[in-house]
């Protein structure tokens, strides 16, 4: 990617959460001065019981966060970090920055939920002790069909450009 000659946009969605924040500032050094737009920038999740006796999502939530942030042979990947810490280098590159929420409400029936549980189930053992597992697999087989969860899953998006980008074409 060093000849951006008639690059008009530069587009990538759901990714930026798995990068080093010195990974995604290298990707946007080499996309400086042609617009770009990241979408769906994991920010954090919770999940909401309507039930007071059901088994609390926080503590899954923030293993699964803190999961995306471990030490890993290439750094620690921003994980929900990653809507600050974009916003902020994205300021340091681009004159214009636009950002906003696009943010996710999924009830516990819809049916991208349990393919995002599984996806959870599969990074959780790397942090979780076999009991935690066994509570893990509890709540999720409560949640998997009930109407009694929403899953608020926070994302933002970012379009960024240089001032003149509209006076160079």
């Amino acid at each position: 990617m060093s000849d951006l000659d008639g690059i008009d946009l530069i587009s990538a969605n759901a990714v930026f959460d798995l990068f080093t924040k010195e990974a995604f500032q290298q990707v946007v050094n080499k996309t400086r001065g042609v617009p770009v737009y990241f979408t769906l920038n994991y920010c954090g999740s919770k999940l909401v019981s309507t039930r007071p006796d059901q088994l609390s999502s926080d503590f899954f939530v923030e293993r699964y966060d803190g999961h995306m942030q471990r030490v890993q042979p290439f750094g620690a990947a921003m994980g929900a970090e990653c809507c600050a810490i974009m916003l902020s280098i994205l300021k340091q590159f681009y004159s214009d920055v636009n950002s906003g929420r696009s943010d996710w409400e999924l009830s516990s029936g819809d049916s991208l939920t349990p393919h995002l549980l599984w996806f959870m189930e599969q990074a959780l053992p790397d942090v979780l002790n076999e009991d935690e597992m066994i509570q893990f697999s509890t709540w999720k087989n409560e949640m998997i069909g009930s109407e009694e969860y929403l899953w608020k899953i926070r994302h933002q998006d970012f379009f960024a450009m240089t001032s003149d980008t509209f006076n160079k074409r």
